[in-house]
């Protein structure tokens, strides 16, 4: 019953204002059927036609926008958002969580939901609305999938994406990671038009600066990048014509790269400086675990401390050994691996075939007497 009440009430405001457009003067709340209709909730002082808008995202990230959108409509109504309908990937059953994140939470929130095709969008058309008028605005999050030319020229008020950096820096799938691979100081979110032949080249409709924290490992600065695209986004629908008139061009020749995190990554070189592989740990360890050898087995190491804090494994291990030998510290339960220019302390691990173990379990279960001779490689 409520979702047909919000139905109807979208209907009617976007009659009454769509009427009006372009020949009459914006309707205000000083006017005796403005002053009926402005009651009980917010509105603009300037007056921007609501929109009808095709949402298109997968992940988290793209959660905290349509829930940003979702917000505004309902507690804005008739403001700038008319009707939201969104596009996912279709659920893969092979994943253990087989609904689309995105999907599920857009359900849940009584949204019409439609399912892209598993691989590709160039034989697919725009799905008809479940409401009597079409989509004018696409918005992309965290998507997947490119959207042709004829897909992006069915929307009348163009269609842009969010992408968590300052482009043309970090093009590409894994902007985040590369920022704390990089120990970028500073990161952001730009909002960009979408371009009918590559992906994160658009020209740039609103960006927005921010200081990465120390230390900070990927999913805290995903979420802070997710709110700050989730605000812009609703900012820059506010203001599209001035935006979309303001854009600026991308300097490709200032463009860097942020291609998709192989699993690859995740085996640790030793011989690289424990601040680095620190770095690797924060940047992917959410989705790759670093891993290593260990008497031929692969070990997952899922907890490693910042290398700036550890101590270190004590006077009695020889400060001599190569990258990848062990030291185990009894009082604090901590196993020590040696890296290029010092100590890297890990908390908790899991050895191919076996559950996760904190370190005291894993050095009773190898009978490690003498860490000192072992090594990771």
């Amino acid at each position: 019953m409520t979702t047909c009440l919000i139905h109807v009430f979208e209907a009617t405001m976007v009659i009454l204002q769509r009427s009006c457009a372009p020949t009459c003067f914006p309707l205000r709340c000083s006017t005796p059927l403005g002053s009926i209709l402005c009651r009980g909730f917010h509105v603009s002082h300037q007056w921007n036609r609501p929109y009808n808008i095709l949402f298109f995202g997968s992940d988290e990230f793209s959660i905290a926008s349509l829930r940003k959108l979702r917000e505004e409509q309902v507690l804005n109504p008739g403001s700038i958002i008319s009707h939201i309908e969104v596009v996912t990937p279709p659920d893969n059953p092979r994943n253990k969580k087989a609904e689309v994140p995105l999907k599920e939470f857009a359900v849940k929130e009584g949204l019409t939901v439609h399912s892209a095709p598993p691989k590709t969008l160039k034989d697919w058309t725009i799905p008809n609305p479940s409401y009597p008028a079409p989509f004018d605005l696409a918005v992309v999050v965290s998507f997947g999938y490119f959207l042709p030319r004829r897909v992006i020229g069915a929307f009348p008020s163009g269609a842009f994406n969010i992408h968590p950096s300052l482009l043309p820096r970090y093009r590409g799938a894994a902007p985040i990671q590369y920022t704390i691979l990089n120990d970028d100081k500073e990161t952001g979110v730009s909002i960009i038009e979408l371009d009918p032949q590559r992906f994160d080249v658009g020209g740039i409709l609103k960006q927005t600066r921010i200081e990465v924290p120390p230390k900070v490992f990927f999913k805290d600065l995903h979420d802070a990048l997710a709110e700050v695209g989730a605000k812009d986004m609703l900012e820059t629908i506010r203001e599209l014509d001035k935006c979309q008139a303001q854009a600026i061009a991308q300097n490709d020749g200032e463009a860097t790269h942020a291609p998709k995190i192989p699993k690859a990554m995740g085996v640790v070189d030793w011989q690289l400086p424990r601040e680095r592989i620190y770095r690797l740990h924060r940047a992917i360890g959410y989705r790759i675990p670093l891993h290593t050898t260990f008497r031929g087995r692969r070990v997952q190491l899922l907890a490693l401390d910042d290398p700036d804090s550890a101590t270190g494994p004590g006077k009695k291990t020889p400060n001599d050994l190569p990258p990848g030998a062990l030291a185990f510290d009894d009082e604090y339960h901590t196993l020590f691996i040696k890296c290029s220019d010092g100590w890297l302390a890990c908390s908790k691990l899991k050895v191919e075939g076996k559950r996760a173990l904190g370190i005291r379990d894993f050095v009773n279960g190898y009978q490690l007497a003498d860490a000192a001779r072992e090594f990771f490689k």
